[in-house]
C-alpha cells in the first residue's frame, strides 16, 4: 500500500528534523510525527499502537509497522501538517487566495536555496498579491523563477512559504484556498489541510533584474536546447559547468575555451548578435519548468531571461568565463 503524501511528510521529517510536528490522518487511524522529540507515533482507533524514533531509521514504509492503516483508493482522505504546535487561527487573516489545481510546480523549488543555504529567507517562495495580481517568486541568488498567472481581487499581502510545504502542495492535484496571517499560512483542499509557519524575513526585491537592457532575443526549440546541454555537460568541469552562449547568424552556439561544443538552430532572432556566460545546470533547471515547444531567450546585461508566455519568467545570472 502506497501513499505519496505520507511518504513525503516522513521524508521531510527525516531530512529537516525541524522543531514542530506533522499529522497525517487515515480515516480513524492517525500518524503523528513529532520532530521535536524525533518520534513517530501511530494511533489505531484513538489508541497508541507504536512509537518509532526518527533518528534510528533511514527509510520508512507502511509495511514496516504492525498496524492496519487504511487508505481509500490509494489516496489520502485527510491530512494535516503543522510545523508549530498551536499554529491555528491565532492571528488575524491578512490575505485569502485561491490556488488552482496543479498550479504549484515542484520544479520551481529547484530555484530556491537548498538545506545548507545560510540565507534562510531564500529557502522558500514569496507569494505576493499586489493590485489583484499574485506574484510567486523563488530564487537561490543565482537563478530566479517568477509566475504571475493568477489574478484575484482582494487586499494586498506578502508571505514567504517554506519549500518543504510547497513540495507537498505540488503533489496534490486539487484546488485549494490559501489563508495567510502575519505568521502562518494554511492551505485547505476538499479533504486535506496543510499549515505552515511563514519564513519571517523581508524577501529581496528582484524587480531591478527585469529592467536591464536587452541585447538580443532568440527563439529556439526547447527540447533541442535541453539535448544540447546534455551533450556538452560531460566535456565541462564538474564544479564549474560554464559555457558562453553566443547568438550567431543562424545558430545558438555553446562555446567553451574557444571551442564550439554544440549548436542549436534558432527559429527567430532579433538579428542582433549577443553572448553571455552561463552555468548550463542552471539553464537546464529553468528549461525544465516549461512544457512549451519553443522558448525565447533574452540576452540582457549580465543575465539571460527565459520567456514563453506572459505569465512565467526565469532568470539565470551570467558568469565571467
Amino acid at each position: 500500500m502506497k501513499n505519496i503524501i505520507f511518504a513525503e511528510v516522513v521524508k521531510q521529517a527525516l531530512k529537516e528534523r525541524a522543531a514542530g510536528y506533522h499529522v497525517a490522518k487515515f480515516e480513524s487511524d492517525r500518524i503523528k510525527i513529532n520532530t521535536s522529540t524525533l518520534n513517530v507515533e501511530l494511533y489505531k482507533h484513538h489508541n497508541k499502537s507504536a512509537v518509532l524514533e526518527l533518528n534510528k531509521i533511514k527509510a520508512f514504509k507502511l509495511t514496516d509497522i504492525d498496524c492496519d492503516l487504511t487508505v481509500k483508493n490509494n489516496a489520502l482522505a485527510i491530512s494535516d501538517r503543522e510545523f508549530f504546535e498551536g499554529a491555528k487561527d491565532d492571528n488575524k487573516i491578512i490575505g485569502i487566495q485561491h490556488i488552482p489545481a496543479g498550479f504549484i510546480n515542484a520544479k520551481w523549488l529547484k530555484m530556491t536555496g537548498g538545506p545548507k543555504e545560510v540565507r534562510y529567507y531564500l529557502k522558500g517562495m514569496q507569494f505576493k498579491r499586489e493590485n489583484s495580481k499574485l506574484q510567486i517568486v523563488g530564487s537561490d541568488g543565482h537563478q530566479l523563477v517568477m509566475n504571475t498567472a493568477i489574478n484575484e481581487t482582494g487586499p494586498n499581502f506578502s508571505a514567504l512559504i517554506p519549500a518543504e510545504a510547497l513540495l507537498i502542495l505540488s503533489k496534490l492535484k486539487t484546488s485549494c484556498l490559501m489563508t495567510v496571517t502575519e505568521t502562518h499560512a494554511k492551505f485547505t483542499g476538499p479533504d486535506w489541510t496543510i499549515e505552515t509557519r511563514l519564513i519571517e524575513h523581508r524577501y529581496p526585491d528582484f524587480s531591478k533584474v527585469f529592467n536591464t537592457t536587452i541585447k538580443g532575443d532568440v527563439d529556439v526549440n526547447r527540447k533541442a536546447l535541453i539535448q544540447a546541454i546534455k551533450d556538452v555537460t560531460p566535456f565541462l568541469p564538474p564544479k564549474l559547468q560554464g559555457v558562453i552562449l553566443t547568438v550567431t547568424d543562424k545558430t545558438l552556439d555553446f562555446n567553451h575555451q574557444g571551442n564550439t561544443l554544440a549548436s542549436v538552430p534558432f527559429i527567430n532572432s532579433s538579428g542582433t548578435k549577443a553572448s553571455e556566460g552561463v552555468d548550463v545546470a542552471y539553464l537546464l533547471s529553468a528549461l525544465e519548468c516549461y512544457k512549451d515547444e519553443n522558448i525565447m531567450l533574452s540576452f540582457r546585461d549580465g543575465l539571460i531571461q527565459i520567456n514563453r508566455d506572459s505569465f512565467q519568467t526565469n532568470i539565470i545570472m551570467g558568469m565571467r568565463l
